[in-house]
């Protein structure tokens, strides 16, 4: 199969992983996963304590750290045997991500943010972009928010512009990294249910880091980071 090829049913698999980090002149394993695999339209929860490395098999899943063993299939591609800047692109058509700081920009309006994701490969139009933006703020409730800045928007407000954006290229897999760390106890469950919502909504496949029983309590199944990774223990 070719590198980038992604067919139209498929799983998620992280076969193999191993991540290890330098710390001064001691070198510190963070992951070894045999095997992790994400089926198609399903969510997952990872839980465990700070350090297990839930943080960082998201980040070797997205691409954004890449792993010194082992394979990555993403829609069955071998994300892993694609060179850097491909990578980037493969990450940009396939995969959204949610963070838990939210990373919006903070000169662009939450509408702008939300188109970001679509300027890095050629799934929305040019001419469509602002719409489906739009369409995407209306899903999560902030339709009427569009031209505020991220300084103009509460916390809760920031998250849910941070969801929007991670389904701009309508993904087959949306990461999501500690996503209601920074909001308070009763946002906590409404942010949960939109990122569920707006899978199920498009058949992505959500795989969410978190220590928050109340977004666990909404994955189909989750897993513990200390029965995946032998590496359980290391660091973020």
């Amino acid at each position: 199969m070719a590198p980038g090829q992604v067919p139209g049913a498929a799983t998620f698999v992280a076969r193999g992983i191993r991540k290890a980090f330098r710390r001064g002149q001691q070198v510190v394993p963070v992951l070894d996963v045999p095997l992790f695999e994400l089926a198609r339209a399903s969510t997952v929860g990872l839980s465990g304590p700070s350090g297990s490395g839930k943080s960082t098999l998201l980040n070797v899943f997205a691409g954004i750290l890449q792993a010194d063993a082992g394979e990555v299939l993403v829609g069955g591609a071998s994300q892993t045997a694609l060179a850097p800047a491909e990578r980037d692109r493969f990450r940009a058509r396939h995969i959204g991500y949610v963070f838990q700081t939210f990373n919006l920009l903070p000169p662009l309006s939450a509408v702008e943010n939300v188109m970001v994701p679509m300027a890095f490969c050629t799934v929305i139009s040019r001419g469509e972009r602002r719409e489906r933006a739009m369409n995407l703020l209306a899903q999560v409730g902030l339709a009427t928010r569009a031209d505020r800045l991220p300084a103009e928007l509460s916390y809760g407000e920031q998250q849910r512009v941070g969801i929007a954006r991670a389904f701009a290229n309508q993904p087959r897999l949306v990461l999501a990294d500690e996503p209601t760390a920074s909001l308070e106890p009763g946002l906590k469950h409404r942010i949960a249910e939109l990122l569920v919502q707006c899978c199920a909504s498009v058949g992505a496949s959500l795989l969410v880091a978190s220590h928050d029983e109340a977004v666990l309590g909404h994955m189909q199944r989750v897993e513990r980071m200390e029965r995946i990774n032998r590496r359980a223990g290391g660091m973020e």
